[in-house]
């Protein structure tokens, strides 16, 4: 009868280690999502602001194209500081 319950004792700890490690596995994969997650956010974004940079750049040669129609003098002595 004892060794009847002690392997019954038994077989239900390893059940209960066997639980706690699949409750592991399960949180070591919701902590890769959410790292999956934050490294996704991050790339966006890092595209976001080089589109904007890329926009700036392409407004300021907009600008400096136009102030070169505009007075050609003028513009040589602004791009140069004067």
């Amino acid at each position: 009868m004892a060794c009847r319950a002690h392997k019954e004792r038994e077989r239900e700890r390893e059940r209960e280690r066997e639980r706690e490690r699949e409750r592991e596995r399960e949180r070591e994969r919701e902590r890769e999502r959410e790292r999956g997650r934050e490294r996704e956010g991050k790339e966006r974004e890092s595209e976001n602001e080089r589109d904007q940079e890329r926009e700036i750049r392409r407004e300021q040669k907009n600008t400096n194209l136009q102030t070169i129609t505009v007075d050609f003098s003028t513009s040589i002595r602004f791009a140069r500081g004067y």
